[in-house]
């Protein structure tokens, strides 16, 4: 299992907004530079990561992105969720996905995929922003 670089520069993003402080607006500029991201792509992942309900924006020249919810609260299930959808240990998972694999109806597998994809889920919502800057300290 991988998660894309989507997930892994939200999350980067979402706790460069945290470690500032819960008052602090940053701008995509300054999350791009802090965290060496592409502003263009930075920008995609932040109207995900509002939509989804983590951060919110304010306009204006004193602009910029704070936190929805504080720290203790957004996990990094919430953020891949936000801008990947589901994870899953083996694309046999997706419903969605054309399955070339040809023993589909007599998988022995999928099963435990299932099981581990769940149980890696479970770590994901267990792990908050908050401790992921805690363990940095």
């Amino acid at each position: 299992m991988k998660i894309s670089t989507r997930g892994r520069y939200a999350i980067r993003a979402l706790i460069e907004i945290a470690k500032r402080g819960p008052d602090s607006l940053l701008t995509v500029k300054e999350i791009s530079e802090a965290q060496n991201i592409s502003m263009t792509y930075l920008e995609h992942l932040m109207i995900k990561l509002k939509k989804a309900g983590l951060i919110t924006s304010q306009r204006g020249t004193k602009g910029g992105f704070l936190l929805k919810k504080s720290p203790d609260e957004i996990t990094l299930y919430d953020i891949i969720y936000a801008v990947e959808g589901p994870v899953f240990l083996s694309k046999c998972l997706k419903s969605n996905v054309k399955n070339d694999c040809k023993f589909t109806d007599e998988c022995y597998l999928k099963g435990l995929y299932t099981r581990i994809s769940r149980s890696i889920e479970e770590i994901f919502k267990q792990i908050t922003i908050e401790q992921v800057l805690g363990e940095s300290s």
